[in-house]
Parts: C-alpha cells; structure tokens; sequence
C-alpha cells in the first residue's frame, strides 16, 4: 500500500532452535553438502564391518527427528540383533527416547534375543574382571544366601 512502511522485525531464534535446526540440516539428504556427513555415518554404522560408536551415534541423532527417524532405528536394531551384542558407552548420556529406551529393555528379553549390551561405561572392564576389591578374601566378599534376597525384593519398593 502507497505510504505504509512494512517492518518486519526478526527476533534471534533460541539456541536450543537454532542448534536442533543445523543439526537436522546436517542429517537432511537435500543437498550434496548437509546431508554428507550423516551418510558418512550411517555407512559406517551399517556395513558389514562392525562399528558400535558409529551405530550408537546414529542412535542419539535419530531422536531429534523422532518419529521420522523410526525406520532407521528399527534396521539400526536389526543390526544389533545381527551382531548380537552392543558396546556403546555413552548410551544413557545421551538416549532419552522412551520408545527407543524400551527397545533396548526388549532387546535384553529372551523374547527379544537377550542381546548382551554394554551400555554404562567401563562395563566390559567391570564384567571381565572378576577378582575382588583389594583386601578383601573371596570367603568375606560374598553375601548370606537369605540377605540377598530379602534385599532384592526391598529394591523394588523403595
């Protein structure tokens, strides 16, 4: 209109916009450039060679596009049930995704093919050394038959 003067004023996006925003643009497949690096990963991820942290990092990014990302999670799941195991150490630092979290308790199931996961850190280390702490003998280190089980019920109701 003759004599109006349109303003548009733009505010700054949120960080946490602005951040979810150049991610998911390096995820796309739009263009040669953004998309290069996430196809990069989920090759990596998804060979024949094995590459947990690759995979695991598939995993995190896939929960910024969820449920978008759902059909890539599920052959991300394929791929672990192949191997039948899965090492990725920053696992609850980084999945906060309900629905992949109970994909992964349904993995650990004899339903879902008691997939061995090594998801806390130093859990390999954990579990291959079984010798115990310094000081203490073998006889002194394991617990009364009795207080192990009435402690583990007392877990569930705390």
């Amino acid at each position: 209109m003759p004599g109006i003067e349109m303003l548009a004023h733009v505010s700054p996006p949120e960080p946490k916009a602005l951040v979810l925003y150049l991610i998911l643009m390096l995820m796309s497949d739009n263009t040669v450039e953004t998309g290069y690096l996430f196809r990069e990963l989920q090759l990596r991820a998804f060979t024949d060679i094995r590459d947990d942290l690759a995979l695991g990092h598939v995993v995190v990014l896939l929960q910024l596009d969820w449920p978008r990302g759902e059909n890539l999670f599920l052959k991300a799941v394929d791929k672990i049930c192949q191997q039948g195991s899965f090492q990725y150490e920053n696992f609850f630092n980084y999945v906060t995704n309900i629905d992949m979290l109970e994909e992964f308790a349904y993995l650990r199931t004899t339903e879902g093919g008691k997939i061995h996961l090594e998801l806390l850190p130093n859990q390999g280390i954990l579990i291959k050394n079984s010798s115990p702490p310094l000081g203490l003998l073998p006889q002194e280190f394991k617990l009364q038959p009795s207080s192990q089980a009435a402690d583990r019920h007392h877990t569930v109701t705390r």
